[in-house]
C-alpha cells in the first residue's frame, strides 16, 4: 500500500480524527521508510483548552496507531508536528496549582553543624518568609516538575532576625539530605489529587514533583 492509502485509511478507520479528552489530533501525512515501517506524521488542535502534557499525549496516541498497524500488518512511528507547548496548563488548572502554592506562606527547618571547639552539634532553627511570584514548569519523558516560584521577604534564626541569603543557603544544605519528594509530600501532596483530574496531564508512570524556586 501507498502511504496516500495508508492515510486515507488511517482517516477512515478512526473517522476522520481522533479525539482524546478533548485534544484532537488528526493525521497530517505518512512516509514509507521501507516495505513494512511508516512515520505517521500528526496535528494537534485544543479547541476545548485542555490540559496537556505531551508526552502522555503521544502514549495515548501510540495506542490507537498500533491497533491500526496491527489490522494492516505494518509498523509505524507517530510524531505530533507543530509549535505547541510541550506541557499545557490551562487557566483553571494554573489558578488551583497556584492557590495550593500561596497557601505555603512560610518554611521551617533545623539545620545544625559540628563545632569542633566545644566538640558539639549546634542546632539551628530557620524560618523564611516569602511570597509567591509565579509557576515555572519543567519537564522530561517521565517526570514533570512543576516549581512555586516565590521571593523571600524574612529569615529568622532561633526567633531573630538573620540573613535571607544564609538562611536560603542553609535550606539548600537541608535538602541536599532530602529525598527528592521531600518538599511535594511536606507542601504541595495536594496538587497530586488535583492533577489526577487531568488524565493528559498526569500518569500512572509520570514523576511528579513540586518544589520552591528562590529568586
Amino acid at each position: 500500500m501507498t502511504p496516500e492509502e495508508i492515510k486515507n485509511l488511517f482517516i477512515k478507520f478512526y473517522d476522520q480524527t481522533i479525539n482524546l479528552d478533548g485534544l484532537v489530533l488528526f493525521l497530517d501525512d505518512v512516509e514509507q521508510n521501507n516495505s513494512l515501517y511508516y512515520d505517521f506524521y500528526f496535528k494537534m488542535s485544543n479547541p476545548n483548552d485542555v490540559s496537556y502534557y505531551k508526552g502522555i499525549v503521544t502514549e495515548e496516541l501510540k495506542t490507537f496507531v498500533d491497533d491500526f498497524c496491527s489490522y494492516l500488518n505494518i509498523e509505524a512511528i507517530s510524531t505530533i508536528l507543530g509549535t505547541e507547548e510541550t506541557l499545557y496548563f490551562n487557566q483553571e488548572l494554573y489558578n488551583r496549582i497556584e492557590n495550593v502554592f500561596k497557601k505555603v506562606k512560610y518554611i521551617d527547618f533545623d539545620h545544625s553543624y559540628y563545632q569542633p571547639a566545644t566538640n558539639q552539634q549546634v542546632e539551628l532553627n530557620y524560618r523564611i518568609y516569602f511570597d509567591h511570584i509565579k509557576i515555572k514548569e519543567y519537564w522530561d519523558y517521565d517526570s514533570i516538575v512543576i516549581y512555586n516560584v516565590v521571593r523571600p521577604t524574612k529569615a529568622l534564626l532561633n526567633g531573630k532576625d538573620c540573613s535571607i541569603r544564609t538562611a536560603i543557603y542553609a535550606y539548600d544544605e537541608f535538602l541536599s539530605d532530602k529525598e527528592t519528594y521531600y518538599e511535594t509530600e511536606k507542601y504541595f501532596l495536594e496538587i497530586d489529587t488535583i492533577l489526577s483530574e487531568y488524565p493528559l496531564v498526569s500518569s500512572d508512570y509520570m514523576a511528579q514533583y513540586y518544589h520552591i524556586k528562590f529568586i
